[in-house]
């Protein structure tokens, strides 16, 4: 009985299957890992191209806020049936907030403008969903 189980501890045959087994799990997880966090930033991408396209509009000299979430949603490829961009326009003398169509009193001059382009919705991932959520701020003047 001692000679066989010296015999059974000296034995190599079946340590791969045993170490394939010990290390095949972890594999598993680091692929879904990987799977997922390669989504989460494609998504991303995707929302950040659409919200790209919106600024350039502006940048252009587009004022319409209608078609800049327009425009943000339809270069949203992928994007999900809850997606939604809020387009926000601001007029800043310095750093206090002013009224777009008035001069600033300590320059004399028209106030900067930005708009604000926020992006959100419900992406799918491996583990369930997840929430997107991008803000993008140009300004234009």
């Amino acid at each position: 009985m001692i000679r066989a189980l010296s015999r059974f501890a000296r034995s190599r045959f079946g340590g791969s299957a045993v170490e394939l087994a010990l290390v095949a799990p972890v594999l598993v997880a680091v692929g879904v890992l990987a799977v997922e966090g390669w989504e989460g930033n494609a998504g991303a991408g995707r929302m950040r191209a659409g919200l790209d396209a919106a600024s350039r509009y502006a940048m252009a000299g587009g004022t319409d806020q209608t078609a800049m979430r327009t425009l943000a949603l339809e270069a949203w490829t992928g994007r999900p049936a809850n997606a939604n961009v809020v387009v926000a326009r601001e007029c800043l003398c310095g750093t206090t907030v002013a009224t777009c169509g008035t001069l600033c009193a300590t320059t004399n001059r028209p106030p900067s403008i930005y708009y604000r382009f926020t992006a959100s919705g419900t992406g799918e991932g491996v583990f369930g969903e997840r929430r997107l959520q991008s803000t993008q701020v140009v300004r234009v003047r």
